[in-house]
């Protein structure tokens, strides 16, 4: 193989890091970042949840969410909302060693 035929090789192979760091990617991400909409409601009979917070304020809510800047705020954001709760009484339906038996409960609430 001649030294023309290795440069036209390298030539012919795209470039990793151009995909990895090219404004295409940024814009992609910023995308991904600010596309979440809200679902369908969940129906639940114990919370009431779509009675309790209206649409102009889960409509808020869902924008604040979205300019967060990154994907680990986000996170952030989520698990400081999370609470972890232990189990207080367990009534296991099998015996001991055959239950599956939970270690916690988590809890979660909206600030409006």
């Amino acid at each position: 193989m001649s030294s023309d035929e290795e440069n036209e090789v390298n030539l012919k192979q795209p470039t990793k890091k151009r995909k990895l760091y090219g404004r295409l990617s940024d814009v992609n991400k910023k995308i991904s970042l600010q596309s979440h909409e809200t679902g369908p409601s969940c129906n639940c009979k114990r919370y009431k949840c779509f009675e309790a917070v209206n649409a102009e304020q889960r409509a808020r809510i869902l924008k604040d969410f979205n300019l967060l800047p990154s994907r680990d705020e986000q996170k952030l954001y989520l698990s400081g909302l999370i609470s972890v709760l232990e189990i207080q009484r367990r009534r296991p339906r099998k015996e001991e060693p055959e239950a599956k038996l939970h270690t916690a409960n988590y809890a979660y609430r909206v600030e409006l």
